[in-house]
């Protein structure tokens, strides 16, 4: 079954460094795009409120360092933003792996990073993320 991995640049909880070991150790067929300049909430909704949020609570004191390593939202892609990310590139997986329409398959397969640019989205395919 094809894969498909989304995940943040610069997330705290999740270092992206531990996201790419589970890609690597995942069989292929895989995809990974990962969302520049964002952290874990931005895949949940209100991203702002939830990001700054988490900012300001108060954790036990093995977790204290997160919310001291976590950027201010301003510094972060927007929730707007981080929402066409996830929808596109989940609708785009379910409907090439799924329902096998063409048109998704070329668009995963084309320059998705520049089609996410147009749209205000910065973000990279991971190197080894082609379907195979």
């Amino acid at each position: 079954m094809p894969t498909l991995y989304l995940a943040a640049e610069g997330d705290v909880p999740i270092p992206l460094p531990g996201v790419e070991e589970l890609f690597d150790r995942t069989p292929s067929p895989k995809r990974m795009f990962i969302l520049r300049r964002a952290d874990h909430q931005h895949f949940i909704d209100g991203v702002e409120e939830a990001h700054e949020a988490v900012r300001a609570a108060t954790f036990a004191p093995e977790a204290a360092w997160m919310p001291a390593a976590m950027r201010p939202i301003a510094e972060l892609s927007s929730g707007a933003r981080a929402h066409t990310f996830v929808r596109g590139l989940t609708l785009a997986h379910f409907d090439s792996t799924l329902r096998q329409i063409e048109a998704a398959d070329r668009f995963l397969s084309s320059d998705v990073e520049a089609d996410l640019a147009d749209r205000g989205v910065e973000a990279f395919v991971h190197p080894d993320a082609a379907i195979s």
